[in-house]
């Protein structure tokens, strides 16, 4: 298959930036067989990602596997917020909890060079695939059900913990795009009903995890911050927000820290 084909034969599948995915794939995939394997699977409705190998997360390559969550663009704020964080935190420990590929991760110890960055999932398909980028970037990742596997000398000693939770309502995982709901584990996306059973999830147990003067970062979209900042205030923590258009990245430090730094 040329390049040319295989523009042709994406815009018939249905690929809106067929010109641009081709691009890509011609950048991973030699013209003739393996070119025409790849654009089979997109057209077959792989997501672009899973045929390539890897998600372009924060100017960062991040590798990914059938059935990870594919890292989102629009989370690469919160991996901003978490690297200015850990910046002003000098030498400490960084989580990326629930970190699927570990596209977070892997933009703190990219970033900062005196971190010691750490990243855990509960699904074992995801850890494999963090591992693959945690040897690229420099860092550790463990299999654990969000707090409950940690290594305990992480007790008290996250500076910094951020977590791209599952966030999206029951309701509105029909509109997620087809190709990612049929690739992904659906625990990776899935909220309950409101979407905040995973903040739920994580709220009670922060305490034994975060440092003194520690912060945890999570995003959500805008019309959740109402609710979870209850959620939030009702555990016992200082909550700051940033709102970005739809979405909004919650800062919770304990009380009692001299404000946000």
């Amino acid at each position: 298959m040329k390049a040319a084909d295989a523009v042709a034969h994406l815009r018939v599948g249905g690929c809106v930036f067929a010109e641009k995915e081709a691009g890509l794939l011609l950048d991973t995939y030699a013209e003739g067989p393996a070119l025409e394997a790849a654009v089979g699977r997109r057209t077959a409705g792989e997501p672009l990602e899973h045929v390539l190998g890897y998600a372009s997360f924060a100017r960062l390559r991040i590798a990914v596997q059938p059935r990870v969550f594919i890292p989102r663009r629009r989370a690469e704020v919160l991996a901003v917020a978490a690297v200015d964080d850990m910046r002003r935190a000098s030498a400490a420990t960084f989580l990326d909890l629930g970190c699927g590929a570990g596209a977070i991760a892997a933009t703190v110890a990219s970033r900062v060079a005196t971190a010691d960055v750490w990243a855990s999932d509960v699904s074992e398909t995801a850890v494999r695939c963090a591992r693959v980028n945690a040897e690229r970037f420099g860092f550790s990742v463990v299999l654990s059900d969000w707090w409950a596997d940690l290594p305990g000398e992480l007790a008290h000693h996250l500076e910094v913990v951020a977590a791209y939770l599952p966030h999206v309502p029951d309701k509105r995982l029909r509109e997620i795009p087809a190709d990612y709901r049929r690739s992904e584990e659906e625990c990776a996306v899935r909220g309950g009903r409101d979407g905040l059973d995973a903040l739920r999830a994580v709220l009670p147990d922060l305490g034994t995890w975060l440092a003194p003067s520690g912060v945890f970062l999570t995003m959500l979209a805008a019309e959740q911050l109402s609710t979870a900042a209850a959620l939030v205030t009702g555990h016992g923590w200082v909550l700051g927000h940033r709102q970005l258009d739809d979405d909004v990245i919650l800062r919770l430090r304990p009380a009692g820290q001299r404000g946000d730094r």
